[in-house]
C-alpha cells in the first residue's frame, strides 16, 4: 500500500469495515476535532434512514445515539426526519379535519 494512503477501520453493528483514505485526511479529521469512526457510523445510518432503508430507531440505535437524539441531528443538519409527501400532509390533516367535524 503506498504510503500516501491509510487504512481505517471501524465497527459497524459487529461487523468490520475497511478502507483506505489518503494520510492527509486523517489527519485533516484531528485537526478539526472530527471523530471519524463515529461520523461514518452516523452518514451510514443517515443513508439507509433517507433511503426507507431501516427504521428512524434502527438508524439511530447504528449512529449510537437515542432515537431523539438522533431526530436533533437529523434536524441540525437538515436531514429530513419524515419522508412524507405534501400530498401524504395534505390528505392527513384533511382526515383530521373531517374527524374533529364529525365530533
Amino acid at each position: 500500500m503506498p504510503e500516501s494512503l491509510k487504512t481505517i477501520e471501524t465497527a459497524v453493528n459487529n461487523d468490520s469495515l475497511t478502507f483506505t483514505l489518503p494520510s492527509d485526511i486523517p489527519q485533516k479529521c484531528q485537526k478539526y476535532n472530527i471523530d471519524l469512526p463515529t461520523d461514518i457510523k452516523r452518514c451510514i445510518a443517515v443513508i439507509l434512514y433517507q433511503n426507507s432503508a431501516v427504521s428512524i430507531g434502527k438508524a439511530a440505535q447504528l449512529a449510537g445515539m437515542d432515537r431523539v437524539a438522533f431526530e436533533y441531528y437529523l434536524s441540525n443538519n437538515r436531514i429530513p426526519i419524515s419522508n412524507l409527501s405534501f400530498e401524504d400532509v395534505m390528505k392527513d390533516a384533511a382526515q383530521v379535519k373531517a374527524d374533529t367535524t364529525a365530533l
